[in-house]
């Protein structure tokens, strides 16, 4: 009887240990599983966007063209004013003759580096895209 039981325990254990082992990649499976779930559902925050310092005038005025004339027209000049601590402002005409014509008015914001462009029938400044 006691031979009976010590077979029975043997057994019992062996089907314990297979039953462990067949179990284990489930579990695995399972915990990739939450562990990808809760990833999705994890919003990463982005790290704030640095801002580049504009140090002058001309800084200001390449910001502006490397938006707003990737073409570089010819014939264009360009005066830029300093508005205040955070604006410029540059302004470019196009010689005709003896005088001058206004050909764009233009805005540079130098805390978020947004280009505004003033219509030159309204006369409204609208962001450059």
């Amino acid at each position: 009887m006691m031979m009976k039981t010590k077979k029975m325990i043997t057994k019992m254990m062996l089907v314990l240990a297979v039953t462990i082992v067949a179990l284990a990649p489930l579990q695995m499976v399972a915990s990739q599983t939450n562990a990808a779930a809760a990833t999705k559902t994890t919003k990463i925050k982005k790290a704030p966007k640095k801002v580049a310092k504009v140090k002058n005038s001309n800084h200001a005025l390449k910001i502006v063209l490397k938006k707003v004339n990737p073409t570089k027209k010819t014939g264009i000049f360009y005066m830029v004013n300093k508005i205040n601590k955070t604006s410029y402002q540059v302004e470019a005409r196009k010689s005709s003759g003896g005088s001058t014509k206004l050909k764009g008015l233009y805005r540079l914001n130098t805390k978020t580096m947004k280009i505004t462009q003033m219509n030159l029938n309204t006369g409204k400044f609208v962001t450059v895209k």
